[in-house]
Order: C-alpha cells, then sequence, then structure tokens
C-alpha cells in the first residue's frame, strides 16, 4: 500500500520528513490482521489485537466508544481496529489530520542524535495526539521550537 505524504516537512539540516495520515497507518494495520485471517468483531466492537493465525481466528476486541462527551466533536468513528476518536471542538480540524512520527523521521529531526529512539517514540506519538499537536502544520511549530 503506497500513498502520497500528508505532509513534508524540510528541515534546516537538508533532511526532510514524510508523514503519513493516521488513518492510512490504521489501514495498514487493518490490512495486516486481515492477512491473518482472524474472524471479525462482533458490530460495535473493534479489534486491540489479532488473532494469532493458523487455527486461531479470534482476535481480541473491545467495545466501541458511545457518544462524545460535551463540547468535544467525532473525529473518525469506531473502525475494525481502532475505537472513536473524539477532540475538542477547538482542536477537532487538527485531530482529523493527525500524521504519526515513525523512527527515521525522529531521526531525521533529531540530527541523528536520538539514543533510543524506537523506544522513546511511541511516547513522543501519545504526547502529540494527547496535547493535540499531531496535525502537519503544529508538529512542524513544534519541531521548530523543540530544536
Amino acid at each position: 500500500l503506497v500513498s502520497s505524504p500528508a505532509a513534508v516537512i524540510n528541515l534546516r539540516n537538508g533532511k526532510s520528513i514524510e508523514l503519513r495520515y493516521d488513518s492510512e497507518v490504521r489501514r495498514e494495520r487493518e490490512l495486516a490482521f486481515n492477512s491473518l485471517g482472524c474472524d471479525p468483531c462482533p458490530a460495535g466492537e473493534y479489534m486491540v489485537s489479532p488473532c494469532a493465525g493458523g487455527p486461531d481466528t479470534t482476535p481480541t476486541c473491545a467495545a466501541c466508544g458511545g457518544a462524545c462527551p460535551a463540547g468535544e466533536t467525532l473525529v473518525e468513528p469506531c473502525g475494525a481496529t481502532n475505537d472513536r476518536v473524539c477532540a475538542p471542538e477547538v482542536h477537532a480540524a487538527c485531530a482529523r489530520k493527525a500524521v504519526t512520527l515513525d523512527v527515521a523521521s525522529l531521526n531525521a529531526i533529531t540530527e541523528d542524535h536520538c539514543d533510543d529512539c524506537a523506544t522513546r517514540l511511541p511516547h513522543i506519538n501519545t504526547a502529540l495526539k494527547e496535547g493535540y499537536m499531531a496535525c502537519p502544520l503544529r508538529l512542524s511549530a513544534f519541531i521548530a521550537q523543540a530544536r
């Protein structure tokens, strides 16, 4: 599955990073789960972890969240591999365009001075999403300030 990047950020060190929308990452995850031959989750649930494959076709499922809390808007409905995503109304546009950093991007941002990037990356991506800074424009501004 090849797609065009959500954004390309050019760094001062001459490197550039390509960012992909979270929805594309989720779609790739769903395809990977499907390749194992997992049964789909029942209606109103999403797959948290896939089946083991082979004779084990039962994935681990969880119930989809209900309606968004007051003051928040639905950004993405519950899907095959993800719960619904809600965000405060003022951040909804950014949350709809959320991207995920990968190890290569983080190394480029830190000019290859990232000790144990793979371990830190999930925490950085979580913080960016929780702070509603995971859309390309806000991420670029954050990188500029952090550097």
